[in-house]
């Protein structure tokens, strides 16, 4: 709806000079008109132009894309749980890999923390933080695949990996000797030892050095995610194995009862 009157009123000390080069295309025809009429074609004009269909001159708004794309805003975890009697202390390295789409963001975390008693079953801690860093950049899904390309300031890193189903074991699983009668080299098991097949992300750096016989083995389990204890207790127990993440992010129980040093 048009206001003309009130516009009509405010046009006797409103109105300046036109521009008539502007307010040709409004007159409706050659004569001249009083400025106050010129002035109300102008706003009428200007007022009503709504009603016009909006884009009407446009094409139709494509649809939307059904290309399949990655699910997005998942969040995959690996944790590497380092400790020993050796060492005397513990190391925690946790990656967090966000998938939003082609877009990867990788965090790495790490931890330190004293293990207390030699031999015990939990890490006494307390756990201190120790560096954080944290690489952007592109995620290529295939069929099974999943390439990244990340940056963190001039570092870069890349990152091959493939779906695979791997074998976990429980949360609150904990490695034990495997009877091994050797003197030294028994890699322990788990206890229970039961364990689960899991879909996860499993990952190697492309950018390796060549010298890395053995490089590290990133396996990314959807959230809480999954981790790899190892345990080097020197002629004890020397390995490790995969199991999953308590919901709550802890760290539970690495060993069993204190096992004593073969004779």
């Amino acid at each position: 709806m048009c206001t003309i009157t009130y516009w009509a009123q405010l046009s006797v000390t409103a109105v300046t000079m036109p521009d008539w080069s502007t307010l040709h295309s409004f007159m409706v025809c050659r004569k001249p008109a009083p400025l106050s009429r010129l002035f109300l074609i102008v706003w009428v004009t200007s007022a009503c132009s709504p009603a016009v269909a909006a884009h009407a001159d446009l094409p139709p708004e494509p649809a939307a894309s059904t290309a399949p794309i990655h699910r997005r805003g998942t969040v995959w975890i690996y944790r590497h749980l380092f400790t020993g009697a050796v060492s005397r202390g513990s190391a925690l390295t946790l990656r967090t890999l966000t998938l939003d789409g082609d877009h990867a963001m990788l965090t790495v975390a790490t931890k330190t923390a004293p293990n207390g008693e030699m031999f015990a079953e939990s890490i006494r801690g307390p756990w201190v933080d120790a560096s954080l860093v944290t690489f952007v950049g592109t995620a290529q899904v295939g069929k099974g695949t999943l390439e990244l390309a990340l940056r963190h300031g001039s570092d870069a890193l890349a990152l091959s990996c493939t779906r695979n189903a791997v074998n976990v074991a429980a949360e609150t699983a904990v490695r034990v000797r495997s009877g091994d009668d050797s003197e030294c080299g028994d890699v322990g098991t788990w206890a229970p030892a039961a364990t689960t097949p899991l879909y996860a992300w499993v990952c190697h750096e492309k950018t390796a050095s060549p010298n890395d016989a053995s490089p590290e083995e990133l396996t990314f389990g959807e959230a809480p995610g999954i981790e790899f204890l190892f345990i080097n207790d020197d002629c004890v127990i020397q390995g490790g194995g995969l199991r999953r993440v308590p919901r709550d992010g802890s760290i539970a129980n690495v060993r069993g009862k204190q096992p004593e040093a073969p004779p």
